[in-house]
This record gives C-alpha cells, structure tokens and sequence, in this order.
C-alpha cells in the first residue's frame, strides 16, 4: 500500500458530515479514452462546499485514469499539491511504466465531510479495480479498497493529500 501524504495541519474537528453515495460516478468510472484530453471538470467544482468537495474528489480518480491510461500526468500535476507524497508516488509510478489502460480505478461510494467550511474537505472513497495484466507482464490482483482524500479550497480544489486503506477502514464508513 501507498504511504499517507504530508500536508498541513488538517483541523480536528468536523462541522457536517454528508451521507454515502451509493451510486458510482459517471464521470469517474467511465474508462479514460487513449486521448490526451484531460476529462472535463463537473460543474459543481466551482462549489467551495461539500458537492464542490465530493465532485473534486470524484474528478481527481477520473484524472488519475487518465493519466494511467495516457500517461498524460499535466492535469493530475496540476490539481494536486507538491508535497502531497501519494500524489507524487502516482505521478512517478505513471512516467515510469508508461501508459496503463486496463488500470482503471472505479468510485463505488463517496463520503465527503466538512472540515473547515468554504476551505478544507475530505473525502472517504470506496473504489475498486478489476484484475489486470499490468503493462510489464505481472498480474494485478484487482479488488477493493478506501482512499481518503484532502481537498483545499483557494480559487480552485487541491489535493492535498490521499491516504489508502483497506475498504473496512473506520474512515471509510
């Protein structure tokens, strides 16, 4: 598993708590195409709320589809902060391997809560991955697991940091 990132102080307490989804995400489990077109940005990502937070969260996974898919990393680069070091692990693990369409990461549930309102979010979500042969020959297991991520709201959403886990882990549900 990925180590958790480093980013600043995140605050202790929580001021809401939104409801899981259950339904997946169009936009973040549909397959990336092998075009160098990032996927468009939802709307509600101009929201600096909880839909803003969550719809962040959902296209960081789109964008990191395709960045596996196309090795295209520009956009994941640019929506993630520099010191977040599982960020910075994706973005080696890509440019090194080249692209890797069959990785695809699907969003199963969402489950954003508010930190600081207007400003910082995280997002517990629940994803899964088929298995795969990944491009240098070895096997992918696939299955499922949780991915915790921090988002900051400025002018725009950043990843600040992602945290993976098992999908039982006490944040993801």
């Amino acid at each position: 598993m990925l180590g958790a990132c480093t980013s600043p102080a995140v605050p202790a307490e929580s001021t809401a708590v939104a409801t899981l989804t259950a339904e997946p995400s169009v936009a973040a489990t549909t397959t990336p195409s092998a075009t160098t077109t990032a996927p468009p940005l939802p709307a509600e990502m101009s929201n600096a709320d909880i839909t803003g937070a969550e719809a962040a969260a959902r296209y960081a996974i789109a964008v990191l589809n395709h960045a596996s898919a196309t090795a295209d990393v520009s956009e994941w680069t640019r929506l993630t902060a520099p010191d977040c070091e599982t960020c910075a692990g994706f973005t080696s693990d890509i440019t090194e391997t080249g692209p890797d369409p069959d990785g695809v990461v699907l969003v199963e549930s969402s489950k954003p809560t508010e930190i600081n309102p207007g400003t910082f979010y995280t997002v517990a979500l629940i994803v899964s991955q088929e298995p795969y042969t990944r491009p240098d020959g070895s096997a992918s297991e696939g299955g499922g697991f949780a991915l915790l991520l921090a988002l900051r709201f400025t002018d725009s959403w950043t990843v600040e940091a992602i945290d993976v886990g098992p999908s039982d882990a006490p944040w993801a549900s």
